[in-house]
């Protein structure tokens, strides 16, 4: 099998598939399942490019990205382990929140250190898990340069999870960048334009009292709705799970 790159114009893209070629089918144990993964694999970029999702992320997105990937980098990964930690997040699937670990839903949010201290929720199930815990982790970001030191962008830490992913869960490869692609991430040096220094980091349990709107308090009739909550009314709330807490 020989893959050509037609239009010169898609060199990123093409890079992307062909690196995700190399990494799915780097264990592969014999050719037959490495032809196996191989076709897998380009059927899912036939889905991804079918829908069009080749242009880069927004910034709010971008940020949104960085947000989820810094929490699984710096928590989960370290508490349960690269491949746990891809299994836990869920949110590209499209569920309320964006992990779910054990018996608690995670909901991670991104605010710039330059705006007003709020969040913005995006529904009423967004807060209202159907497990027994909740959390909000909110992660303070400023803008930076790709130069600063302790910058962080999109290439980098995607970079630095499939080398960890590579190493100690291979078989979780895969699914991390079916993850990526969902949201509508491909690899393109275009996001090294977006790097951030993190300025701040807090994790509030939403629990009774909690600043928030659940779908037993909304009119019949309402079928959408998004919302700010302030961050100073959540400070009562702060509070973190216990495998979060053993974590130097």
């Amino acid at each position: 099998m020989i893959l050509l790159l037609n239009e010169r114009s898609n060199w990123e893209l093409f890079l992307s598939l062909c690196n995700d070629l190399v990494q799915a089918t780097r264990q592969s144990k014999t050719s037959t399942s490495a032809v196996q993964t191989i076709l897998r694999r380009l059927t899912r970029w036939h889905e991804f490019l079918r829908k069009n999702r080749s242009e880069l992320l927004t910034e709010e997105k971008i940020k949104g990205l960085i947000g989820e990937l810094l929490f699984i980098r710096n928590y989960l990964i370290p508490a349960f382990g690269a491949g746990h930690a891809i299994q836990f997040w869920q949110g590209p699937e499209g569920l309320p929140q964006d992990f779910n670990v054990n018996n608690s839903a995670i909901e991670v949010k991104c605010q710039s250190g330059a705006t007003s201290p709020y969040v913005r929720i995006s529904s009423a199930e967004q807060l209202c898990p159907q497990l027994p815990e909740m959390y909000l982790f909110v992660i303070t970001l400023g803008k930076s340069t790709p130069e600063t030191e302790e910058a962080i962008n999109l290439p980098g830490l995607i970079s630095h999870i499939r080398d960890i992913l590579q190493s100690d869960a291979s078989s979780q490869i895969e699914r991390f960048n079916d993850l990526l692609y969902m949201i509508g991430y491909t690899d393109s040096d275009s996001y090294l334009d977006f790097s951030y220094i993190v300025a701040g980091e807090k994790i509030f349990q939403v629990t009774e009292g909690f600043p928030r709107i659940c779908t037993y308090d909304i009119h019949h009739g309402i079928v959408k709705l998004t919302y700010n909550i302030s961050l100073s009314e959540c400070e009562p709330f702060e509070n973190r799970p216990d495998w979060m807490v053993k974590i130097s």
